[in-house]
């Protein structure tokens, strides 16, 4: 029956692996992933969700906050730029919507609250196409449509240590869009988990990815 797409059931009282499944099955959960300006929202006894909308000073934020991807729930102390109530049909599925016109092009968090639940996914807009060659600790940036390397791009990386979040390097990329983002003159890496780097054009827009330490 659950391979057919029923919930599970208790078929023998007292099996506690059995009451865990159905109580899972019962509980409400949501999930959210924005691609370009279409979201999709996959939930599970959830009949109505907030959807809030945080604009984003990308740079200030980053500059506060480096592990933003992670750390989303900080907006939760301020007020949404705006917030529409959505309806959800059936027990679960999946729900696709279009963000509103005005953060189609915009650096947002797009946030979603209902049933006691809580999911949010930061949105980049900008046309960088950004690789990372973690053996190497190298980012290349290149423009998402064509493909050439884009010289001149800001980029600012902060690490996450065993001590804390701190400031590690900033700096341009080269005339083949290249950065550096893991070596430095006066320190090693030894004490850094991971990396968090912001890549600003000022033509193309910003992204923020994290990165990983090159082994040594």
């Amino acid at each position: 029956k659950e391979l057919q797409g029923a919930q599970p059931e208790v078929i023998k009282e007292g099996d506690r692996e059995q009451e865990q499944q159905l109580a899972a099955a019962l509980e409400p959960s949501l999930s959210i992933g924005v691609e370009g300006v279409q979201a999709t929202l996959d939930f599970q006894n959830v009949s109505e969700v907030r959807v809030n909308y945080y604009e984003m000073d990308l740079e200030f934020l980053f500059s506060t906050n480096p592990f933003v991807s992670s750390g989303t729930s900080r907006f939760a102390i301020i007020q949404p730029n705006k917030a529409i109530l959505m309806k959800l049909q059936g027990e679960k599925g999946a729900k696709v919507f279009q963000l509103p016109a005005e953060y189609q092009a915009s650096n947002v968090i797009v946030e979603v609250i209902g049933g006691g639940k809580k999911a949010s996914a930061a949105v980049y807009a900008n046309e960088l196409k950004t690789t990372l060659s973690d053996s190497m600790g190298l980012l290349t940036v290149r423009h998402e449509k064509t493909g050439k390397p884009l010289p001149k791009a800001y980029v600012k990386v902060y690490a996450d240590t065993a001590k804390g979040v701190k400031f590690f390097k900033d700096g341009y990329t080269d005339l083949r869009g290249k950065f550096d983002y893991a070596s430095v003159s006066s320190t090693g890496i030894g004490e850094v988990r991971k990396f968090s780097v912001l890549v600003m054009s000022e033509e193309q827009g910003a992204t923020v990815l994290e990165a990983s330490v090159p082994q040594q």
